[in-house]
């Protein structure tokens, strides 16, 4: 982000650092709330909410009279929350051993049409 107003930037806001970050946090996560799990982990998906964020972000800000401009939002990462991992971890598993049944049965399949 960049001050684009500093009369705005130091007089409308108490911390404008912090109200930078508390507004990217809050934008974020109304972000993600909008899109489904695999969405938010899929590379697409991720540029999607960059873009959302960053636009909730500027009208938040603009709102505000910050002074600042967004220039951009970049997901460094995207984890499951802590409290979530070890469920996050048996969906991952389950859809792995569903993925390799499904191969196995398409095999199976191709041997008893081979054989017919």
């Amino acid at each position: 982000w960049n001050i684009k107003d500093l009369a705005g930037f130091k007089f409308s806001l108490a911390d404008p650092i912090e109200t930078v970050r508390e507004v990217a946090e809050a934008a974020m996560r109304a972000s993600v709330a909008e899109k489904t799990l695999d969405e938010t982990f899929s590379g697409q998906g991720r540029a999607e909410i960059e873009l959302d964020v960053r636009e909730r972000m500027q009208r938040a800000l603009d709102a505000y009279n910050a002074g600042i401009t967004v220039i951009g939002v970049e997901i460094d990462k995207a984890d499951p929350p802590a409290d979530v991992v070890d469920a996050f971890r048996d969906v991952s598993v389950a859809e792995q051993n569903a993925d390799a049944a499904r191969n196995q049965a398409r095999g199976y399949a191709q041997q008893v049409l081979a054989q017919a």
